[in-house]
């Protein structure tokens, strides 16, 4: 008898679990029904929807991004998506490696490239090693990577050593894509993606459950990142300029808001008078996808330009769902700014429920 209690006890408690555990499969699909109705077919509409709830708190007190990391796994077969093999380009990491204008080594490459396009079962340092033997069979590898990568590579290394530390370097630039790929995809808000390397340590393979916009993830996978030194402004330095912006986006703003309610209108014209650019011409175009409704400043949650004493390169911080008014704001009135004005989003929100950027 205390057996069967205790096991009608275990399976409540079980039971109970996996209800939890399915609740949050069953929410997800429900804002998903909502975003649907939402956007009524636009994609675009869809994914902002749930874009803007991603840090809300929609059930017991998880945001709707950690409702969605909770769902169940359906996986391509289920509920299709994109299937990605990505390849790091080794001629580039040994060629950038060896920095020479050797005409064999080379030559060893260029063949090396072509084999690998074709097809075939070895890595691509086994061909290049291959080939750059049969191409220079006197020739030393360590006469061209010992002069760049000194620390690891002795004059008196052999081919095949050299090779083992190029492979060590191969592997350490799949980790950082690998890693580099896997905060992209986590940032996207993809459900349970698959990211797994291949057994060529060249190839990255991508698994996306649910992805509706191929073209969109295609260039966030492929996207290279740079870095770059930019010489920047001190925010107080560009006050008179923020000034003129409030003031002229302030009247914009003003006239589309006359616009919406007088629905007989049939143009709204800046109340400025000003020769448009070209590409504020073309703006005209996107004026009924980025609604302004606001001055410039009134955008920004923590708008540094406008604070006395403000110092430093940071304009303020703007909700995610804003960025595209400031955009529009600062593309169309770019004339009042020197020519040497470039304005940049920070990559990283700046608060916990990752919703203000800084400009």
């Amino acid at each position: 008898m205390q057996n069967k209690g205790f096991i009608k006890v275990f399976s409540i408690i079980l039971t109970a679990i996996c209800l939890f555990y399915l609740s949050f499969t069953v929410v997800g699909w429900q804002y998903d029904k909502k975003a649907d109705q939402y956007a009524n077919g636009d994609l675009s509409l869809k994914n902002q929807y749930l874009d803007s709830l991603s840090t809300e708190k929609v059930y017991l007190n998880y945001t709707l991004k950690e409702v969605r990391e909770k769902e169940i796994g359906l996986g391509l077969d289920l509920k299709g998506g994109m299937n990605v093999v990505l390849e790091i380009d080794a001629a580039q990491v040994l060629s950038s490696l060896a920095n020479t204008d050797d005409p064999q080594f080379n030559q060893a490459l260029a063949e090396t490239i072509r084999e690998n396009r074709r097809g075939t079962s070895s890595d691509f340092i086994t061909l290049f090693q291959q080939n750059y033997e049969r191409i220079n069979p006197e020739g030393r590898l360590a006469n061209i990577y010992s002069v760049t990568m000194s620390e690891r590579v002795s004059p008196n290394a052999t081919n095949n050593q050299v090779i083992s530390v190029l492979r060590e370097e191969l592997a350490s630039v799949a980790d950082n894509t690998f890693n580099v790929l896997a905060t992209r995809i986590d940032r996207f808000g993809v459900v349970a993606p698959n990211i797994q390397r291949l057994d060529r340590t060249e190839r990255i393979l991508v698994e996306l459950p649910g992805i509706t916009e191929p073209e969109r993830v295609r260039n966030l996978l492929q996207g290279s990142a740079n870095l770059e030194f930019w010489k920047t402004y001190n925010v107080n330095e560009l006050g008179a300029f923020f000034n003129e912006l409030n003031a002229r986006s302030a009247e914009y703003a003003m006239a589309r808001r006359s616009a919406l309610s007088d629905t007989t209108a049939a143009v709204v014209t800046d109340s400025v008078t000003t020769v448009e650019t070209d590409s504020n011409l073309l703006l005209e175009e996107d004026e009924e996808e980025v609604l302004i409704t606001k001055s410039f400043v009134e955008y920004f949650n923590e708008p540094y330009f406008a604070m006395s004493g403000a110092t430093g390169p940071i304009v303020g911080t703007v909700s995610k769902l804003d960025t595209a008014a400031v955009n529009f704001l600062l593309q169309r009135y770019k004339d009042i700014f020197p020519a040497d004005v470039r304005f940049k989003w920070g990559f990283k929100p700046v608060d916990q429920r990752e919703t203000y950027f800084q400009l």
